[in-house]
């Protein structure tokens, strides 16, 4: 049994904290690292709610005063104001004699601010270099993600009831997010992709008027947000009972791609290279004549974000680590007719794998 949240961000800071030097201080400045760090919310992740500071030894969480704060965290210090002059305050008085920032999130303003302040002595992160401390989830990001894969998997369960001739992608969308909001999801994980017909050989389409028809594919991609951590599964279905042998076939052949990339990490993460993953489903469906219908990756990883490392890509080289949670999702798209795509959240460990997005057994 988990215990204190707190205790799964303290253990996260102290990971940072040992890469830091006693002179130098990191600024925190995407939504989704400071909730990695803090379990800080962001409700409107676009606007600036928080920054965080970390040095070698403390951390410094600036926030607005009336968004929720965990409690109990001692290695955590709250400054509920955001103005920059507090921060350089702060920053003075620790001694900081580099700062360590992240050029993607920072807007022009602070960066000029930062870069005023300490001249020379700014230093942008490394792309990864937060990434070392976020791609391996541990326990609570786990048990966070398990529940939005239980979510969605139940959800999808009931998806099929809801079809019924002049349902229009819009409304089927609604119902899909309605229903994860009722079972404890805080929202989509990313915006619901209900595709009819042709629509769905466009993998991320929107959902629009289109009334569903008779005998007609239904492509549905979608994913629920638990205490931040995300899940992604995609269904695709056949709406009518004229059964259509092409639909059938692409049917066939998603779901033997899938299970192709299953086959590479059914042993788990030892020394894996990620683009094996990627390798076996795009070769089985380049056999069948079909690669370049096939217009993706096979999938890529997820938590706080939506799309997180690893890349299952065809170049991505490097080796998949254990406690990594990935997609697979094969698909294929068949220009002015229908797109087929067949996916799941999948939680690779040393030596297994487990399926995220399924329902809870007990």
């Amino acid at each position: 049994m988990l215990g204190p949240a707190t205790h799964f961000y303290a253990q996260r800071l102290k990971n940072i904290q040992k890469k830091i030097s006693v002179d130098e201080a990191y600024l925190i400045s995407k939504a989704t690292d400071i909730i990695h760090f803090t379990g800080f919310p962001q409700l409107v992740p676009e606007e600036r709610e928080s920054l965080l500071i970390i040095t070698k030894n403390k951390a410094f969480l600036f926030h607005h005063n009336f968004s929720p704060t965990l409690k109990n965290f001692p290695e955590l210090i709250y400054i509920p104001q955001t103005n920059l002059s507090k921060i350089e305050e702060i920053l003075k008085q620790e001694n900081t004699a580099n700062l360590s920032i992240d050029e993607q999130t920072l807007v022009a303003k602070e960066f000029k601010f930062f870069k005023k302040l300490f001249k020379k002595n700014i230093i942008p992160m490394p792309d990864d270099f937060i990434w070392q401390f976020r791609l391996q989830k541990d326990e609570l990001a786990l048990a966070n993600q398990q529940r939005a894969g239980q979510i969605i998997a139940q959800v999808f369960e009931k998806i099929s009831q809801w079809l019924h001739a002049g349902i229009t992608e819009k409304q089927l969308a609604g119902k899909i997010i309605g229903l994860m909001m009722e079972m404890g999801s805080e929202g989509p994980a990313f915006p619901t992709i209900v595709a009819f017909g042709s629509n769905g050989a466009l993998p991320h389409h929107q959902p629009t008027d289109k009334k569903l028809k008779q005998n007609t594919a239904v492509l549905i991609d979608a994913g629920a947000k638990f205490n931040g951590y995300r899940s992604d599964m995609t269904r695709t279905f056949w709406f009518g009972k004229k059964q259509d042998q092409e639909f059938l076939d692409m049917e066939k052949i998603v779901k033997q791609a899938y299970q192709e990339s299953i086959k590479i990490i059914e042993k788990g993460a030892q020394e894996q290279i990620i683009k094996d993953i990627d390798d076996a489903a795009r070769s089985y469906i380049e056999r069948q004549g079909l690669g370049n219908e096939f217009i993706h990756t096979t999938g890529h990883g997820i938590g706080l974000d939506i799309h997180e490392p690893p890349s299952v890509s065809w170049m991505n080289k490097d080796t998949l680590l254990p406690n990594t949670t990935i997609t697979i999702e094969p698909g294929i798209y068949i220009i002015g007719k229908f797109g087929y795509r067949y996916e799941n959240t999948i939680y690779v460990t040393k030596n297994s794998y487990q399926v995220i997005t399924k329902k809870n057994d007990h």
